[in-house]
């Protein structure tokens, strides 16, 4: 039963979920969304009916254009992919928060010296 800020306890989705039976799987939706000056904000949004913790990695890929600047936030490190990809990645030696449905992280952002179309994916694990 949910009690307060008890971090052993579930949230009230996680409960309600649970209660109900429903054995959801992690989901997650990732965003690219456009800031000042060319900067693009990398979000990542809990879809499940249960907490969940975040993805291990997320992934942005494009073509045409290169990368001026990036950066993690929320405890992600980037990591460089090929020419045009970038992943950010949870550190494995940390353990990742519970999130609960609905919450939206904001977990790095890039730059690009054009705007082109992203391909954004997303591991929950790091096997």
């Amino acid at each position: 039963m949910p009690i307060g800020d008890e971090p052993r306890n579930w949230d009230v989705h996680t409960w309600h979920a649970v209660m109900a039976g429903v054995a959801d799987r992690s989901d997650w939706k990732i965003y690219a969304v456009p800031q000042a000056a060319g900067a693009i904000e990398l979000q990542i949004e809990s879809t499940s009916a249960v907490e969940q913790a975040p993805p291990f990695q997320v992934t942005v890929r494009w073509a045409g254009a290169q990368a001026l600047a990036w950066d993690g936030q929320r405890n992600y490190v980037v990591k460089s992919t090929l020419d045009h990809g970038l992943m950010w990645q949870w550190p494995e030696q940390m353990t990742p928060p519970q999130l609960s449905q609905g919450t939206r992280w904001t977990i790095g952002w890039l730059r690009l010296d054009e705007m082109v179309e992203l391909q954004l994916s997303q591991l929950q694990d790091a096997e």
